[in-house]
């Protein structure tokens, strides 16, 4: 508009110009209009996809709690077997004083604060307690000062400590910031080394289980995850820290029961953890 002012001498020159910006505002005002359609658009279908997803995970979860109630009805006792198995794999290393970790008390699973350890490896809790006044939440928190739910001597194996997701190392030689794209290629280079590994790790576990006992499990082989994918997760759940992508090598043992289960995590600790 202000170089059209400035044409004084050429009123054809003007007149076009004028015409040409005038098209250019339609053509603005057009696709004002799509793109708020668009984004209209765009904001029902993630309301939309949103709500079958949800619908979808409640119907799996039903599903998985059918399941899981049928395997332990089939199996009893198994459940506790497979639990110790796996607190031994998970809950290992020291805890310091101030950690926070979860714990089972009285069938209930807990949030606790480590307040001391013993020289035996124990742990000495301070529970998080609600307290409540007519029937109402009134507060909540730690309570070190009364001794309120507290727990003593607790072996490290019950308490599961708490914390953010684990983040990939970075690998030597690449870039130091975690969110640099480069670091990509690192990543999968060192996926690649450890895929051997697990696929290695895998087919022992397998072929060992199916030839020494009468339990029966399946080696499902993956291929890294595509970059695409990684990447896309990487930037829509961890705001682009690259590091946080812990599954570019993954596999996976197809169990028909819970034994079984127990069977190829005995093995893997046996053979791998130690």
């Amino acid at each position: 508009e202000k170089t059209i002012e400035g044409i004084t001498d050429d009123i054809f020159a003007k007149s076009k110009l004028e015409l040409d910006l005038d098209n250019a505002k339609r053509r603005l005002g057009v696709d004002k209009v799509r793109l708020k359609a668009a984004r209209e658009g765009l904001g029902r279908c993630i309301e939309e996809t949103a709500e079958e997803i949800s619908t979808q995970l409640i119907i799996q979860n039903q599903m998985y709690d059918e399941c899981l109630a049928k395997s332990c009805q089939e199996e009893p006792g198994v459940m506790s077997q497979l639990s110790e198995i796996v607190s031994k794999m998970v809950n290992r290393g020291k805890l310091a004083v101030g950690t926070e970790v979860e714990m089972q008390v009285g069938g209930v699973i807990k949030k606790a604060r480590v307040e001391k350890e013993h020289v035996d490896g124990t742990y000495d809790l301070n529970i998080w307690s609600v307290v409540n006044i007519c029937n109402r939440n009134y507060e909540e928190g730690y309570d070190v000062s009364t001794g309120q739910e507290c727990a003593s001597a607790v072996p490290r194996l019950r308490l599961t400590k708490l914390g953010g997701k684990d983040t990939q190392p970075i690998p030597k030689n690449a870039p130091r910031n975690p969110k640099d794209p480069k670091i990509v290629a690192y990543l999968y280079e060192e996926a690649a080394r450890t895929k051997a590994i697990l696929d290695k790790t895998v087919t022992g576990a397998v072929a060992a289980i199916n030839s020494t006992s009468n339990h029966r499990c399946e080696a499902m082989i993956a291929p890294l995850k595509a970059q695409e994918r990684a990447l896309l997760k990487c930037l829509d759940k961890y705001n682009g820290q690259f590091t946080r992508i812990t599954d570019i090598a993954r596999t996976t043992i197809m169990c028909r029961t819970l034994c079984t289960v127990c069977e190829v995590l005995r093995w893997i600790w046996t053979n791998k953890c130690e």
